[in-house]
């Protein structure tokens, strides 16, 4: 009741509710059904109470089914949620001890353009360098065996006779 008493007029309050369609209603349950599965799953994989791993499958599943609407538009307040679901899975893999066998991949929403801008930019500076450095191998042993040949032309035409 002390929070009803906080306010006295809820009309205040109704700029900040927001209707939800049955669509979003259900995103939200699902949301709520992956984090209670993997709680489950996270608890067993770290204390092994019995030899049976009865979680993590649901989160799994319910990922998986919202995964591929995140791909074209990642921006919205559920797929964010879901990015940091998967960081969230992704942080305690490091610290399972049980259950290993029920851990899964789960999708990445958005693609690491790190690496794929990384990857690319990596191998042409290597070319770079390598066509830099052989280059100047090149230009190197042009220069030695230029200076060579010279030397033995002066050589012969020094001691070339003529009859």
């Amino acid at each position: 009741m002390l929070f009803f008493d906080d306010f006295e007029n809820f009309k205040d309050c109704k700029k900040y509710i927001e209707d939800i369609d049955s669509e979003k209603y259900q995103k939200i349950k699902d949301l709520v059904q992956m984090y209670d599965d993997f709680n489950d799953f996270k608890n067993e994989s770290i204390t092994k109470i019995n030899n049976v791993c009865n979680h993590g499958d649901k989160y799994y599943t319910l990922y998986q089914q919202h995964v591929g609407g995140c791909k074209e538009n990642h921006e919205n307040p559920f797929c964010l949620k879901l990015i940091h679901f998967r960081e969230y899975y992704n942080e305690h893999k490091k610290n399972v001890k049980y259950c290993k066998h029920k851990l899964q991949y789960l999708t990445p929403i958005i693609s690491d353009l790190s690496s794929t801008i990384l990857i690319p930019t990596s191998a042409i500076s290597a070319m770079s360098f390598a066509f830099l450095i052989s280059y100047k191998v090149i230009t190197l042993f042009q220069i030695i065996f230029n200076a060579f040949f010279i030397e033995k032309l002066r050589f012969y035409e020094y001691f070339s006779f003529t009859y």
